[in-house]
């Protein structure tokens, strides 16, 4: 059953009281949030199949948590991003024959440059034209890019030109080498950023960015093998409300409730009984996925370590 704030607005406003609209947005996002980590059994488990072609993945933005990565049909081994440092590791340069996978951490855009180039933006809707699409980095070599406002001030970054039908980046435009951030006003529709090479028409498509995403950031894997394909299982994001038409991506909207008579009984300092109705939400939360969990158990894994000593060693007496 999908479940949308406008489902429970009314009683929402009994709950609140006489509130705005964007108070009872607030409320319901902190309410999921809270929720959402209730229990053993969670709500926002996810998984997504995804076509891979090269090594380095860019898991869409839904995604906030990677849990476990199967590589080509077959279970893989997880490291973290420091794991590139480890001195019996294989580093960034040598290739192996492990199913494993790194985590590599947040990243702005779906791919990185390949090569320095200019950035262009592409319109979806001709109402986000001169919407603010702000891009933060290096040039090729290695300073921080920075520009100047109206005003005349020095300020980090690069406006990107965000003008319909135009997509040829400004003769002064700076060239990036590598993005570490990417800032974007909410706008009518997606907006496409793009790399314009320095010695050609060609580039690098870099992200498509929703009409609501104003800090594009996407998680980011790297395999250790070569596969066609990978499956991920990951826990969603928590998107926060702006809208009645938006879901509630859990399965109980009466632990929603409770949760918000908890949060504003916390705003109004009455700690015991905020307390109370919490306790409530997480229990209709607890038995609602509780009850749509089918009666299986994770079967421990057992992992043999490698070791940097060799048994087989000519020098082992």
């Amino acid at each position: 059953m999908i479940v949308t704030v406008r489902d429970i607005h009314e009683d929402l406003r009994r709950i609140l009281g006489a509130c705005s609209l964007p108070d009872i947005y607030s409320k319901v996002t902190d309410a999921v949030q809270i929720l959402a980590n209730t229990g053993e059994f969670d709500p926002l488990f996810g998984i997504l199949d995804i076509c891979v072609t090269n090594r380095l993945v860019t898991l869409p933005r839904e995604v906030y948590n990677v849990l476990a990565v199967n590589i080509g049909g077959q279970p893989a081994v997880g490291r973290d991003v420091t794991f590139q440092f480890h001195l019996n590791g294989p580093g960034d340069c040598t290739d192996t024959c492990q199913l494993g996978w790194r985590h590599f951490g947040l990243v702005p855009t779906y791919r990185p440059m390949q090569r320095p180039g200019k950035l262009v933006a592409f319109l979806s809707s001709a109402e986000d034209e001169n919407a603010e699409l702000w891009a933060y980095g290096f040039d090729v070599s290695n300073r921080w890019i920075t520009s100047r406002d109206p005003l005349g001030n020095v300020v980090d970054g690069y406006q990107v030109p965000t003008i319909v039908g135009y997509a040829v980046p400004d003769t002064d435009a700076p060239t990036f080498s590598r993005l570490v951030r990417i800032r974007k006003a909410v706008t009518r529709d997606s907006i496409r950023l793009s790399s314009f090479d320095a010695d050609s028409t060609t580039g690098t498509q870099l992200g498509v960015f929703d009409y609501d995403e104003t800090e594009p950031s996407y998680q980011q894997i790297k395999l250790e093998t070569d596969t066609n394909w990978i499956r991920v299982a990951y826990r969603r994001r928590v998107y926060a409300v702006k809208s009645l038409d938006d879901q509630i991506p859990l399965p109980s909207p009466i632990s929603v409730k409770m949760m918000v008579h908890a949060l504003k009984y916390y705003d109004e300092g009455n700690v015991a009984q905020g307390a109370g109705y919490e306790a409530t939400a997480r229990r209709f939360m607890s038995e609602a996925v509780r009850s749509m969990t089918p009666p299986t158990r994770s079967t421990p894994q057992v992992q043999e370590e490698l070791s940097a000593w060799n048994p087989n060693d000519s020098d082992i007496t």
